[in-house]
């Protein structure tokens, strides 16, 4: 008779993806000291042909693993198992690990005694995906049995504290481990804060909207993989032509890029029926985004219609949807159109977006600063990928 813990594991290998499956037993390989450090793994054709599944879904798990640092490319050479791992397996948190436990379960057992963990906001003004990962992150503090502090760099009214000042503030208040929620940051202001931050004498750890290029605790979710799933739900939609629009070419953005170009050469389509417009400078307030976006809509429009058309991020897709009501034209009818971070304005627009994992981001980053805590200095990264929200914006309706 099958064991509770076995028709567990039965369910859980049934509603996993096929790519989280395969991506786990390699990181297993890795772990178990199967696949050495240094060591080149068999070829994606091998590992399909292995696994019974396309290659592109072998391509998706390996790029997590190498997103997250057990694995490396070497240009042309192939793929290899990083030589940054300690003896005895990964450095890195496994993810499956957080996956399998309940978000209302403590996130570490490693500490019995209270902790203090600080948290500071990047930004100025306190964004409503911020104030997502910042609850997620105080919930799983507080599951562990520790607690958080924060300090409110916009306190004062027009003038926000230094980001060192407040680091300093929140040592002295008995912060043992400071959260840097950096989520609309750009990579630049990452790095430029990096340096000083790094004299406090207590562990940093960032949650970013990418990876930090530098050896750091950091959280942050897979661009690449997000402009992935969303530009191959267009073509599997039947797009044939396509469109990305973006306001400046942010690293974020650009990596959504990358991952609609990594789709269109594993699929039939051509990477020549791609066009790629960004719009220039702007001052970052979200009217600006919707302002710049309708004017690249209407000269868009004006020239053609692409079968699909993704946005860097939502504001930019509401744009382009006003510009093409103007014209008389319909997304869902005369084009399909897809987009990121599933805004406030995404639901009420039907547009279907990429949901960021905001509540995996604050939770990955409380494991991290208790493990930190808990004596283990090896600086970890925790990748996430995005969730498609499938909406009207992304299907062909009867009236076409």
């Amino acid at each position: 008779m099958a064991t509770l813990a076995d028709k567990s594991a039965k369910i859980a290998e049934l509603t996993n993806p096929v790519y989280q499956r395969i991506e786990s037993d390699l990181r297993k390989k890795v772990e178990s000291g199967e696949w050495q450090a240094g060591m080149m793994i068999p070829g994606r054709h091998r590992l399909s042909a292995e696994y019974d599944v396309h290659q592109r879904t072998i391509d998706r798990a390996i790029r997590a693993l190498v997103a997250e640092g057990t694995l490396e490319t070497q240009g042309t050479r192939g793929t290899f198992v990083s030589r940054r791992l300690p003896v005895g397996g990964s450095s890195f948190t496994s993810r499956d690990a957080l996956l399998a436990a309940p978000l209302d379960a403590p996130v570490s057992d490693v500490t019995t005694r209270l902790c203090v963990i600080g948290v500071i906001i990047v930004d100025d003004q306190v964004s409503r995906d911020e104030e997502d990962i910042l609850r997620s992150l105080e919930k799983a503090v507080s599951g562990s049995g520790s607690i958080v502090i924060y300090l409110d760099r916009s306190a004062k009214p027009g003038k926000a504290m230094p980001l060192c000042e407040a680091a300093d503030r929140l040592v002295d208040q008995g912060a043992e481990a400071i959260v840097v929620v950096a989520y609309n940051a750009s990579q630049e202001t990452l790095e430029t804060f990096d340096v000083p931050f790094g004299t406090i004498g207590v562990p940093l750890i960032y949650v970013s909207p990418t990876i930090a290029n530098w050896p750091c605790w950091n959280v942050y979710y897979d661009n690449v993989d997000a402009g992935y799933i969303a530009t191959m739900h267009l073509i599997e939609k039947g797009c044939s032509s396509f469109l990305f629009v973006a306001d400046n070419q942010f690293q974020w953005a650009q990596e959504r890029l990358n991952g609609m170009r990594n789709a269109l050469r594993r699929s039939s389509v051509a990477e020549k029926r791609l066009t790629v417009r960004f719009a220039g400078p702007y001052c970052g307030s979200d009217p600006e985004h919707f302002d710049l976006a309708c004017a690249m809509g209407r000269e868009i429009f004006a020239a053609g219609t692409p079968q699909g058309i993704l946005a860097a991020n939502d504001h930019m897709a509401r744009g382009v949807l006003q510009a093409a009501a103007e014209m008389g034209l319909r997304a869902g009818v005369d084009f399909l159109v897809a987009a990121f971070d599933d805004s406030e304005h995404a639901r009420s627009l039907g547009l279907t977006s990429m949901r960021p994992p905001l509540v995996e981001l604050g939770r990955s980053a409380a494991q991290l600063a208790i493990t930190a805590l808990s004596g283990d200095q090896t600086s970890q990264k925790i990748c996430w990928t995005s969730h498609l929200i499938t909406r009207t914006t992304t299907n062909w309706l009867a009236s076409k």
